[in-house]
């Protein structure tokens, strides 16, 4: 995320170890224009697309690579062929002959399409999920997450808003208030659940935060609302109606914890607290996604005066409220600084972007592949800063 970088800057500050990120090339990114709707598209929630060429029917996963905002470089979108396990960088760009844009956050399959959120470029890309060629985009103010809900997709905007769009027309039919910075958002039933950060509001201990918005699919009208720790960020769902949020804390004194929410009562029915102890003088972290059954937590700890970052990969499961495993990958696992955890849940593999290490966010990054036993598969290198995995079957 965009933010990312200006979260680890009170990282680095909070643990005495600043290290500036490049801003030498002051060139903006360039501004991507809007593209009319196809008028042969149809709605998500029931188009199917077909391709002839053979390409696009392989099993792929799509790379989203954030590249360096400071840095003055724009994100770009990978080719990872799932069969043939080769990796193709930029490929968005070798299918549209434009740049991505500033600043993609995590990207969503849905229907047809996928939806990328583009923070620095104020707008969510609307992609042909076969070919990654574009759609549509629609103007919308520094989206972070995006999911879908039955005929639209909802964005939270770090202005305080989240938009419903329909899927058919590409018209934003609702922007509803939340509360500042809401971070990330999901689905569960017929409602949505947008995590509400306060995340700028760091020098006040994220006051307005705490909470989950509870919005309604249908009508984008908010609810309820849901208490939470500090600072929460990833919200994912499982398939049992199971929300997990991961609360961030302050990176420095108050630790990441993880509330387990249950959308039957909106309540929170566990809390998880990390398995892993984190060393004096580093910051901690995590990134969080569910096989749509159980949790997967890769919870790290990041030394920024040495780069070094130690990480531990565990599940849980919301049924019985106890991890399942922990340490699946081992103590010789070299992950770099994770940045974000997808799993294919074809085949059970586990897929981690990282950074080279702590410090390494305007660097070429790394897709670790791990089968579900925690055995390497294949590490290939990526774009700058990968933050997410789409899967194209």
């Amino acid at each position: 995320m965009k933010k990312l970088f200006y979260f680890a800057a009170i990282a680095l500050m909070t643990s005495l170890a600043f290290t500036a990120c490049s801003d030498d090339d002051e060139t903006p990114a360039p501004i991507i224009d809007p593209v009319t709707p196809s008028d042969s598209t149809s709605n998500d929630s029931t188009s199917n697309d077909s391709t002839s060429a053979a390409e696009g029917a392989r099993p792929r996963a799509y790379i989203i690579n954030q590249g360096n905002y400071y840095g003055g470089v724009n994100g770009s979108i990978g080719l990872f062929d799932i069969e043939n396990l080769a990796y193709t960088d930029d490929y968005f760009y070798a299918v549209n002959s434009q740049s991505l844009g500033d600043s993609p956050q995590g990207a969503i399959l849905y229907g047809s399409k996928i939806y990328v959120p583009m923070y620095g470029s104020d707008l969510l890309w609307v992609l042909n999920a076969s070919t990654l060629e574009v759609i549509a985009s629609v103007a919308t103010d520094e989206p972070e997450g995006v999911t879908g809900a039955g005929a639209y997709v909802f964005v939270t905007n770090n202005d305080g808003y989240v938009s419903q769009i329909d899927t058919a027309s590409y018209q934003v039919v609702n922007h509803v208030e939340v509360g500042p910075n809401p971070a990330n958002i999901t689905t569960c039933g017929n409602y949505v659940y947008a995590s509400i950060s306060d995340g700028y509001n760091y020098s006040n201990s994220y006051a307005d935060g705490y909470r989950v918005a509870v919005i309604d699919a249908q009508t984008g009208e908010v609810t309820d609302t849901i208490g939470v720790g500090m600072n929460p960020g990833q919200i994912v769902a499982d398939s049992n109606g199971n929300l997990f949020v991961l609360n961030r804390g302050d990176y420095y004194t108050v630790m990441p914890t993880i509330s387990v929410i249950s959308t039957a009562t909106n309540q929170v029915v566990h809390t998880i607290n990390f398995p892993l102890t984190v060393a004096s003088g580093t910051t901690p972290g995590a990134v969080i996604n569910t096989d749509d059954v159980n949790l997967y937590i890769l919870s790290y700890y990041a030394d920024y005066y040495t780069g070094n970052v130690t990480s531990t990969l565990s599940t849980f499961s919301a049924y019985s409220g106890t991890f399942i495993s922990t340490n699946i990958l081992g103590d010789d696992a070299e992950i770099g600084s994770p940045v974000s955890i997808d799993i294919d849940n074809s085949n059970g593999n586990i897929y981690i972007c990282s950074d080279v290490n702590a410090n390494g966010y305007a660097e070429t990054g790394r897709l670790h592949i791990f089968n579900a036993a925690g055995e390497s598969v294949k590490t290939v290198s990526t774009g700058i800063h990968p933050c997410g995995v789409v899967f194209k079957y």
